[in-house]
C-alpha cells in the first residue's frame, strides 16, 4: 500500500523509449475553426471547459518519462475468447469496445504498460486511451493519425499527442491545450470498463488483444498496484500524483464516478451509489440528467432528461445504452474516472455523491 504520492518515473522505472514509427499518410476531413485541418475528426467548441484553456495548459507537468518512453501499440493482434481465458481471470479488468458487430476487449494488464492503442475496428480507425493515474478509459476517432503518449500530465492525467502537429490533448479533458489544434475537441466513441468474465458473458464472440512480445513487459504485473483486488495507487483514499487543478474533498480522491461532459456542463454520479439505487437523477444548471446502472457489466450510462421508470437493459454494449432511451431521453457519452479528476477538470461539476 502506498502512503504518499509517487512519481511516474518511479512507478514506471525501467520503461525504455521506443523509436518513432512511420506516420500514416493522407489528409483528413475538413473541420471548422482556425488552423490547418487535422487528419482526425474534431469538434470545434463543443466540449465543456469551465476554466480558461491557459489554466489547463499551465498545469502541463513533466512526469519523469520522456515522450514515447511509454510505447503506444499499433495494429494490435487479437486472440479468441477461449484463448484469452487461459491467461485472464474472470475478475480481471478489460475495456470493451464494439463497432459494427466487432467486439474487442483490451486488457488493463496490457494497457497499463502502453496507455494508447491505435486500432482499426470494422473499418473505423480508433485510439483506445487509458490513464492509470485517474482510472479512466476513452475511445477516440483517429482518422489517419497516430496518437501516442506525451510523457506529460495535466491534473495527473495522461496527455496524448498527435504525430502530425504534436498538439497536446489531456486525455480525460479531450481538448487540445497546446499546439496547432488548440481549443479543438476529440470525437469520442463509447467504451466500457468492466471485467473479463462479464464482457465475455455478454459478448461470447469477442476477441481479446494479445500480449505484445516486442517490448519485454511483464503483463502479469501492474506497476501501480492492483485492481484484483484493489490496492496500491488505486486504493480509494490514496492521493493523486500531483495536486489537482481544483481540490474537492466531498468524496475520497480515488472514488469512482461515472460522468459526462457536454458543451456547457459536466455531471458525475457515484458508481457505488448507482450500484445500490440502480437509477439516479440530477438537475445540472437547469437541465435534467439520468444515470442507469448496468449490473451485467458493472457500469453506468448517462442520459439527458428524466425517465418515468427504470428500463430493463437488453442486448449487448453499446446497444444497452440506446435501449434505455425512454421518455425522450438521449444517451450521452459517459465514462468512469476518479473523483479528484472530475472535480479537478470541472470545478462546476454537478455531482451525486
Amino acid at each position: 500500500m502506498l502512503n504518499r504520492p509517487v512519481s511516474r518515473r518511479s512507478v514506471l522505472r525501467g520503461v525504455v523509449g521506443l523509436g518513432g514509427m512511420a506516420l500514416i499518410g493522407c489528409s483528413g476531413p475538413m473541420v471548422t475553426g482556425n488552423g490547418p485541418a487535422p487528419r482526425f475528426p474534431v469538434l470545434a467548441g463543443q466540449r465543456h471547459a469551465p476554466l480558461a484553456l491557459d489554466v489547463y495548459a499551465g498545469d502541463l507537468r513533466e512526469a519523469g518519462v520522456a515522450r514515447d518512453a511509454i510505447p503506444r501499440i499499433e495494429n494490435p493482434e487479437f486472440i479468441s475468447a477461449s484463448t484469452g481465458s487461459a491467461w485472464l481471470d474472470d475478475d480481471d479488468i478489460v475495456f470493451g469496445f464494439v463497432h459494427a458487430g466487432d467486439a474487442r476487449a483490451y486488457p488493463q494488464r496490457i494497457m497499463v504498460w502502453h496507455e494508447v492503442v491505435n486500432d482499426t475496428v470494422a473499418g473505423l480507425p480508433v485510439a483506445i486511451t487509458y490513464c492509470p493515474m485517474v482510472a479512466d478509459i476513452l475511445c477516440i476517432e483517429r482518422g489517419t493519425e497516430v496518437f501516442a503518449v506525451s510523457g506529460k500530465l495535466v491534473n495527473s492525467n495522461l496527455t496524448i499527442y498527435d504525430n502530425q502537429t504534436l498538439s497536446y490533448f489531456p486525455q480525460m479533458f479531450g481538448i487540445a491545450v497546446k499546439g496547432e489544434h488548440h481549443g479543438r475537441a476529440l470525437v469520442e466513441r463509447p467504451v466500457v470498463w468492466t471485467t473479463w468474465g462479464q464482457w465475455r458473458a455478454l459478448h461470447p464472440e469477442t476477441r481479446v488483444m494479445a500480449q505484445p512480445t516486442q517490448w519485454g513487459r511483464d503483463y502479469n504485473r501492474d506497476p501501480y498496484g492492483s485492481y484484483n483486488p484493489v490496492s496500491g495507487y488505486y486504493a480509494e483514499h490514496e492521493p493523486p500524483m500531483f495536486t489537482p487543478i481544483n481540490s474537492d474533498d466531498r468524496a475520497p480522491p480515488k472514488a469512482i464516478f461515472v460522468g459526462a461532459r457536454m458543451s456547457d456542463r459536466a455531471v458525475a454520479f457515484s458508481l457505488d451509489r448507482l450500484r445500490t439505487e440502480g437509477r439516479l437523477e440530477v438537475n445540472a444548471h437547469g437541465e435534467d440528467f439520468t444515470a442507469l446502472y448496468d449490473s451485467a457489466l458493472d457500469t453506468g450510462y448517462i442520459y439527458r432528461g428524466r425517465m418515468s421508470r427504470t428500463p430493463a437493459l437488453s442486448g449487448g454494449f453499446p446497444d444497452r445504452i440506446a435501449s434505455g432511451a425512454i421518455d425522450g431521453t438521449e444517451p450521452v457519452n459517459g465514462f468512469q474516472a476518479n473523483w479528484f479528476a472530475w472535480a479537478g477538470y470541472y470545478p462546476d461539476v454537478v455531482a451525486v455523491l
